[in-house]
């Protein structure tokens, strides 16, 4: 996937068109109380506001409309930023530095300012000094003197002198101070020192802005004063931060997120889903614009590169959790087991998931407990079953997976890997696949090519095409594209997956369960007028006898027992289903049938063969068939049944086989088949699963003999 991530710098606004909070007419208002108030003398003012809440950006958007009026009508602007520089002496000097130079560039009066604004500072810093109590500022003013090569005049001439300049001056000057709040204790201090030693002089008003409580609290430590009381005398005017109402936070976090969402491929957006968890819980974290600015830059680099992959709605929810709450954010990313798939209505499973969760809900602060509570009830329904009142069954896990929410097993851990896995079979695939399905012979060949792709589990990329097409809702596959897939399968069952495909423990799902699924799933999207007539030509024209099997049997099955009667069946009578069987009897009669007998349904195929036709012919064939050692040494196997044993003490189980021979009785004479099979011994290899299928086949029919049980299990733990 191509994509660039978008981030933000937390760079404030520098113009009106760019401001999303409401600060513009605020800042015009307060530029036109600095160009207006009559004769300032030292004015300062002060913006107060949190952190991150837009200071700065109303200290660019006052500057612009200054900066908007005639040259002569705009105060001369000077940016202090004292973060900038170590030290008291160092603030000291480069504030004083700033003043005279700034003024010296201006223009000749101004620059005749200035200057005596250098000499007035060296002959003021005694006087300063003993005042404030900042020894410290000899220095960076006598260097500053000995840099201008100026004599010392007296200190009351120089003051009349600036005074008189500046107040005939058409110009005012503006000091502005930001972020003070950044600086130590210490350095707050010595800067409001320094603002109230030197501040008063005509036409000249300072602008700060700071956290007044960070401030006030620094003062008190460093002075050992009322910190608030402290800025009551040194600041005349002082305004808060205008607040940002939720709508607005709301409209800039919306837009931004489009933004980048609108940019990169993406899942289904649920927007009534998204306003249910928005409101929920995302919400109440969103309280200052640089909030705002930490999530979307979180999302520009995280949600590309799995963009489409997972949903949207549940992938921004736990990035409001991982940006905000990194402890919760753990919580759930190392506790998959306790967040997806469902839960019984009661038992001790429940108990133990519904204590988990109060367990670190409980550990969350206060404040933020009842949000993220219902935040987690509604991204995992699991959480919802253990603490709340739903409850969900496993039927929602296949609508959980189709629509990639983070509740899915198969999910889960993507949302917490930024970045897609190479084993998972992207959107992006799957949407191509679905392309080629115009061409039935290309359709073909990529489900074959997926076959020999294999995973790290041992499962091909073929079974993630089965699982992932089964998934799919009514909306994302058409009747075209379902009838093409259709043909393939009836084409390829047997080569489309592997044996791998097939293991999974206790959970196994069978490949045949995989296939008949997919199946079902796709014949529903097939209008009903047009079933019958597909799966006609299915029948002649494919090659996947056991896909041609299932299907039919299934049908016959709902027959017999209308219970059984699934939706994908509508639109095909009993006449039809009658007139299936025989299309497919047709087809294995005219069969290899030495490729019949060597596939891996040999059972299923048999097994149906002989109950949907007249069995004699069958088993005419069969008795010439088991003559071929080669062939009869394939075909035994097929019909071995597999368990497992697992004694007091052993931490492993351990496979069991067994054959029944009344399974064979139908297709074989049972007593030819033993001497066919004993003939056999000598050239099996030991443990081959021939020679055990030719044993157990012995010793079933030694059961059988003596009239002993035969059934699956009844001498599984027999060596």
């Amino acid at each position: 996937m191509n994509y660039k991530a978008q981030l933000s710098s937390d760079i404030p606004v520098t113009d009106p068109k760019q401001d999303a909070y409401g600060f513009a007419g605020f800042a015009s208002n307060l530029a036109k109380a600095i160009r207006v108030t009559p004769s300032p003398h030292g004015l300062v003012m002060a913006i107060n506001g949190p952190w991150g809440a837009g200071k700065s950006s109303l200290l660019n958007l006052v500057k612009f409309d200054l900066q908007t009026i005639r040259e002569n009508d705009c105060p001369i602007i000077i940016e202090f930023n004292p973060w900038w520089f170590n030290g008291r002496d160092q603030l000291a000097s480069q504030l004083l530095s700033q003043f005279g130079a700034k003024l010296r560039n201006e223009s000749a009066t101004l620059l005749k300012i200035g200057e005596l604004m250098a000499e007035y500072s060296g002959a003021l810093s005694k006087a300063v000094a003993l005042s404030t109590g900042t020894p410290w500022i000899d220095k960076p003013v006598n260097a500053l003197m000995k840099l201008l090569k100026r004599k010392t005049k007296d200190v009351p001439q120089l003051k009349a002198e600036i005074a008189q300049l500046l107040q005939t001056s058409a110009r005012r000057v503006l000091f502005i101070i930001d972020d003070l709040d950044r600086l130590t204790p210490d350095e707050i201090r010595e800067v409001f020192k320094v603002v109230k030693a030197l501040a008063d002089f005509p036409n000249v008003i300072y602008l700060l802005s700071f956290d007044k409580l960070v401030v006030a609290e620094a003062l008190a430590k460093s002075l050992n004063v009322d910190g608030n009381a402290y800025l009551e005398k040194i600041v005349q005017a002082s305004f808060a931060l205008p607040a940002v109402d939720r709508p607005r936070l709301q409209r800039k976090f919306f837009a931004d997120l489009d933004a980048l969402i609108d940019s990169l491929p993406a899942a289904k957006f649920d927007s009534t889903y998204w306003g249910n968890v928005y409101l929920d819980g995302l919400d109440h974290f969103i309280r200052k614009p640089r909030d705002i600015i930490r999530l979307i830059n979180a999302l520009a680099v995280t949600y590309p590169p799995v963009a489409g992959e997972v949903n949207p709605v549940d992938y921004i929810a736990l990035e409001f959790v991982r940006v905000f709450l990194p402890a919760a954010y753990e919580a759930i990313r190392d506790n998959k087991e306790m967040f997806t798939g469902v839960i019984g209505r009661a038992g001790p499973e429940r108990e133990a998931i519904a204590e988990f969760h109060q367990r670190w809900l409980g550990a969350l602060n206060e404040r933020d407990r009842a949000p993220v509570k219902a935040l987690m009830e509604r991204l995992f329904p699991k959480v919802e079953s253990a603490i709340g009142r739903m409850g969900y069954g496993s039927d929602f896990l296949p609508l959980w997976r189709q629509e990639l929410r983070v509740c899915s097993p198969d999910l889960f851990d993507i949302f917490f890997q930024f970045g897609v896995p190479d084993d998972h079979l992207t959107q992006a695939e799957l949407t191509k696949f679905l392309e080629l399905s115009s061409d039935l012979p290309v359709l073909i060949e990529t489900l074959k090519a997926a076959k020999r792709v294999a995973r790290s589990d041992g499962r091909s990329k073929a079974r993630d095409y089965v699982d992932r097409l089964s998934q799919l809702g009514p909306d994302d596959i058409a009747a075209q594209q379902a009838e093409r897939l259709i043909e393939a399968v009836f084409t390829l069952d047997e080569d489309l997956l592997t044996a791998t495909d097939d293991r999974g423990g206790t959970m196994r799902i069978p490949n045949s369960w995989r296939v008949m699924w997919l199946l079902n799933h796709l014949l529903e999207r097939i209008p009903e007028a047009g079933r019958a007539g597909l799966l006609r030509r299915c029948i002649r024209e494919g090659q996947s006898y056991s896909t041609m099997i299932n299907v039919v049997g299934r049908l016959g099955e709902a027959v017999s027992d209308p219970s059984k009667r699934k939706d994908w069946m509508a639109g095909i009578d009993d006449a039809t289903v009658l007139d299936l069987k025989a299309a497919v009897v047709s087809r294995l009669d005219a069969a290899d049938l030495r490729l019949l007998l060597t596939s891996d349904d040999a059972g299923l195929v048999l097994f149906n063969w002989s109950s949907w036709s007249d069995p004699a012919p069958l088993r005419a064939r069969l008795a010439l068939a088991i003559e071929d050692d080669a062939l009869l040494t394939v075909l035994l196997p097929k019909f071995l049944g597999t368990g497992t044993v697992q004694a007091l003490g052993d931490r492993v189980a351990r496979t069991t086989y067994h054959i029944d021979p009344r399974d064979l009785e139908r297709y074989f004479d049972l007593e030819h088949l033993l001497t066919r099979t004993q003939a056999l011994l000598p050239i099996l290899q030991a443990d081959s699963l021939a020679k055990i299928a030719v044993e157990r086949y012995a010793r079933g029919m030694e059961r059988m003999r003596a009239g002993l049980p035969t059934a699956r299990g009844v001498f599984d733990d027999e060596d």
